[in-house]
């Protein structure tokens, strides 16, 4: 009989878990020089990670691109991210 702890990661963790896993192991690689809150309003926040080869422009348009927003906070966001990196 073994007794030994042991974990399965096998149907119970579905490809998001994998993709959310991947992702946290490559930005352990990365140099993180900035994390942006935004209030994405009625109750909703999401992060901003900023890491030091990221085009700030072009984080800003992925992160738009993501939850619907318009050019002007876009444009915004990627100001922000410039002046604070």
């Amino acid at each position: 009989m073994n007794t030994s702890p042991s974990m399965s990661l096998g149907s119970d963790f579905g490809p998001d878990f994998v993709a959310t896993l991947d992702g946290f192991l490559e930005s352990e690689e990365a140099n993180e020089v900035l994390v942006v809150s935004v209030d994405l309003g009625t109750g909703k926040r999401d992060y901003i990670k900023v890491y030091e080869d990221d085009d700030p422009y072009q984080v800003a348009a992925q992160f738009a691109q993501n939850h619907n927003l318009d050019e002007n906070l876009e444009q915004a966001l990627g100001k922000h991210i410039a002046e604070n990196r």
